[in-house]
């Protein structure tokens, strides 16, 4: 895996991206928000679970094992979460929306072999499988439209 930022992509001219850019602009600013709510939410949810089992400890313990797996998991899908928004949505993308540099979204990539991927496609699909999917969503549609209808062509190619 290696990162990537040189090819130059043919502008895609399109009646549909300038009527929607604004739109896509805010909610690609603004998209760490709900994943942030959602985490608040599964942190509240975890924290009511671990009240719970002080409360009925043994009884908890011997009926739940798979309860104490799930509330793990969302513990360590809080944390990969709140790494996540930091270090790329809200320093890169949420960034990136707001100044309305689609090149530099469409551009900046992992390749995998010959497969180029723009890091927010990557990024936004482990959001959506750490998140409850809802938490991801704000950011998904804005990623969606970015690729397919946006003024930058995806290359998906090494050349």
């Amino acid at each position: 895996m290696s990162n990537e930022t040189s090819p130059t992509p043919q502008p895609n001219t399109n009646d549909t991206w300038s009527k929607i850019e604004n739109i896509v602009s805010i909610m690609g600013k603004w998209s760490w928000v709900l994943i942030l709510i959602e985490i608040l939410v599964s942190l509240a949810g975890v924290a009511y679970a671990f009240s719970l089992i002080s409360m009925y400890g043994s009884l908890f313990w011997q009926y739940a094992g798979l309860y104490a797996f799930e509330l793990i998991w969302f513990f360590i899908a809080i944390i990969i979460d709140l790494v996540i928004i930091v270090a790329y949505v809200i320093r890169v993308f949420a960034k990136k929306c707001g100044e309305k540099d689609w090149n530099f979204l469409v551009n900046d990539v992992f390749v995998f072999g010959s497969v180029r991927i723009p890091k927010m496609v990557f990024w936004w699909i482990i959001l959506a499988i750490f998140t409850n999917f809802y938490g991801s969503l704000l950011g998904l549609i804005p990623t969606i439209l970015i690729i397919f209808l946006g003024p930058e062509k995806v290359q998906w190619k090494k050349e």
